[in-house]
């Protein structure tokens, strides 16, 4: 709650600070789902020391669990972040289970918010890939560091 109400105000946070938020808020993920969600994050073993504007990610990893998690058939969440191109980019991969039926959508407005707030800090110096099929929604950002 600290980090939303102090630091993420800020035009920019360190990324170490950004991954720690998204560290912590898998661990909680983990503490409410216990063994009913299969949960892999992988992160980079080394975090570099650059700022990037804060809560990009969030959203992204909020969806995750809010739409592939069931409670009565086996769920998973995926999140994978990387660095590329020698540290210059940041991918985040984030997959989860699709319980949904065949040709539902969601009309929320968090992904179109998601990528206009991304076309104001980076232009088209990003990537936003989404993929979905019956079993699972996948969802990758890159952005340039």
């Amino acid at each position: 709650m600290r980090y939303i109400l102090y630091e993420a105000s800020n035009n920019t946070i360190q990324l170490s600070r950004e991954v720690q938020f998204l560290t912590n808020y898998v661990a909680l993920m983990r503490l409410r789902y216990i063994d009913k969600v299969a949960i892999r994050m992988e992160l980079p073993p080394e975090i570099p020391d650059v700022q990037i504007p804060p809560l990009l990610f969030i959203s992204l990893l909020e969806n995750a669990f809010k739409h592939g998690v069931s409670y009565r058939v086996e769920s998973f969440v995926e999140v994978i972040m990387q660095l590329e191109e020698g540290g210059s980019r940041i991918s985040f991969r984030c997959r989860n289970s699709n319980h949904g039926k065949a040709g539902e959508q969601h009309h929320g407005i968090g992904l179109e918010n998601v990528r206009k707030r991304l076309k104001l800090l980076f232009g088209n110096a990003y990537t936003l890939s989404i993929k979905k099929d019956t079993a699972s929604f996948e969802i990758l950002l890159i952005i340039p560091l």
